[in-house]
């Protein structure tokens, strides 16, 4: 129950320092001077988690919430092949994961999850479309809206390895890679089919108009002959 009430918060970032300049160390209680985006500190010296609160998502890390399904440490988290937020990632859990991601799409629900993928990633642009479209009328182009919005699709996005992040040619990355082709020509065809009903439904609308003004004609041509 936790976890569902959790996808529905704030999401959570990587705490770092907003802006360059004196902050307090938690650990020697003195004021040191800090880099913007360097991440924060607990009392510690662990980073840790803090909500994003309609910040811009800039230099910042969601937290995934398939990284959050077990406890770290736990024995349910050993075998959890979706929690990828540790230092690397092994070889079976590479293969489940991405063997996951594309299973869907040879079920019943795929054009469901593709209509779903589509809309992940739309929400992902929000911040760039909403500053693309007032950056001409104002110099403020972040909107805490769209900042969630974006965040919250981050956070049903799953994450990768620490690992992966900083070696591009690793299994990891192949198997993302090998994912995002597939579920990409899935999405890509979720469109086109959706344009294909779209322009259906127009063309049928078009044609009832067509046959409504030609009843209505030849109702009014008979009434005057």
């Amino acid at each position: 129950m936790g976890w569902f009430k959790s996808l529905v918060e704030d999401p959570l970032v990587l705490a770092i320092y907003d802006e360059a300049g004196e902050h307090m160390d938690p650990i020697t209680g003195r004021m040191t001077q800090h880099k913007k985006g360097q991440y924060k500190l607990n009392d510690k010296g662990l980073p840790y988690y803090e909500r994003l609160n309609g910040r811009s998502l800039i230099g910042r890390d969601i937290l995934s919430a398939t990284d959050t399904l077990t406890v770290d440490g736990s024995l349910l988290n050993k075998y959890d092949f979706l929690d990828s937020d540790g230092l690397d990632k092994s070889v079976s859990g590479i293969i489940m994961k991405t063997a996951a991601a594309i299973a869907p799409i040879f079920t019943p629900a795929a054009p469901y999850y593709a209509g779903f993928l589509v809309l992940r990633e739309l929400g992902k642009t929000a911040p760039m479309l909403y500053g693309m479209g007032t950056a001409l009328f104002n110099d403020n182009t972040n909107s805490k809206l769209t900042n969630t919005i974006a965040a919250y699709m981050e956070k049903l996005t799953t994450s990768t390895s620490d690992y992966a992040k900083n070696h591009m040619f690793s299994l990891e990355n192949f198997g993302n890679l090998v994912a995002d082709i597939a579920l990409q020509w899935e999405q890509q065809q979720a469109i086109v089919k959706a344009y294909q009903k779209l322009n259906r439904a127009t063309e049928a609308r078009i044609k009832a108009a067509e046959a409504k003004a030609l009843a209505d004609y030849e109702r009014e041509a008979t009434a005057l002959i």
